[in-house]
């Protein structure tokens, strides 16, 4: 391509960049919005590269990888610097309270919840276990949840607000637990700016960005969705680790003691499922009945036969 030819492709992509989803000043910190006009940029460089070449009769497979090299990294460079400018001088949007939506709004997030479910005391009874390893002893600081049996409860979420920090380091920070519509606060904390992205089996759930002056931003978890991973797209991993969060229906969660211990009380009367983890890699499951008013006592093992065949089932 000619130097004529790759300033054209550039002016057309970055013309889709800036208003394929309209203006992108108006609305830089909708990540939905501006992901599909990053999206399109970059899909149209491959065919204007080929339409360039072959207008010169140039057209080989060389030039077109090599063309479309340089576009795409030079078109990167300005959009990404684009963004980060206007990032910086445009002020992060309030968030607006429930107070201050119209009735009609109001009415409508607050029939969106489900109502808690009532739960008799009486029907209720006790998970208590350990965690061990392969060879017996026990497992501190090992996560065990319950993973399944209680979709047909609601439970009322915290009003206390998960705090999630981020920051630029190749250490996995620790898992994290949410409850479904629990109040999160995510900030940066080195003082850059992130982007904190929610991915569950390939599917972006949000993309937040995390201002360099640590304000916090408040994603939100509506369903439950086990373990979710968090990256950010401006320090990819190895840079910045991604991390872990654990979103769950329930207030049934807890932390391995030093001999390895957890207890659950209040637990409805069911069939459940005990998921355990250990530094956010290994992971045994459980099945074990809750009878009311009983204490149902379990054992899990890291790498026993018995851990795989509760799994298996």
């Amino acid at each position: 391509m000619s130097r004529a030819q790759l300033a054209g492709a550039l002016a057309v992509a970055l013309t889709l960049f800036l208003f394929e989803a309209g203006p992108i000043w108006r609305h830089p910190w909708d990540m939905e919005l501006l992901n599909r006009a990053i999206f399109w940029s970059y899909v149209a460089l491959p065919l204007l590269v080929i339409g360039c070449l072959a207008w010169s009769r140039h057209l080989s497979w060389k030039a077109f990888l090599v063309d479309t090299l340089v576009l795409t990294l030079v078109k990167y460079t300005c959009t990404f610097a684009f963004a980060l400018v206007l990032w910086e001088v445009t002020p992060f949007p309030a968030r607006a309270h429930a107070a201050a939506l119209p009735h009609a709004a109001r009415l409508a997030v607050t029939e969106s919840r489900a109502a808690v479910t009532p739960i008799d005391p009486a029907t209720t009874g006790a998970v208590t276990g350990t965690v061990l390893d392969a060879a017996g002893h026990p497992v501190p600081g090992a996560l065990v949840w319950i993973s399944s049996g209680l979709e047909d409860y609601v439970f009322a979420p915290p009003t206390t607000p998960v705090t999630i920090d981020r920051a630029d380091h190749a250490s996995p920070p620790a898992i994290v637990v949410v409850q479904v519509n629990q109040p999160v606060l995510a900030r940066s904390t080195d003082g850059k700016l992130h982007t904190f992205i929610a991915v569950k089996d390939g599917k972006t759930l949000f993309n937040t960005p995390l201002l360099p002056s640590g304000d916090p931003s408040h994603p939100t978890f509506g369903e439950a969705r086990g373990l979710v991973t968090v990256k950010c797209n401006i320090h990819p991993s190895p840079a910045e680790a991604e991390g872990q969060i654990l979103v769950v229906a329930h207030p049934f969660f807890a932390w391995t003691d030093e001999r390895g211990h957890f207890a659950f009380r209040g637990v409805p009367g069911a069939r459940v499922k005990l998921t355990s983890l250990v530094d956010g890699r290994s992971g045994v499951e459980r099945a074990v009945d809750v009878v009311p008013g009983g204490d149902a006592a379990v054992t899990l093992t890291f790498g026993g036969e018995e851990a795989r065949a509760a799994i298996d089932r």
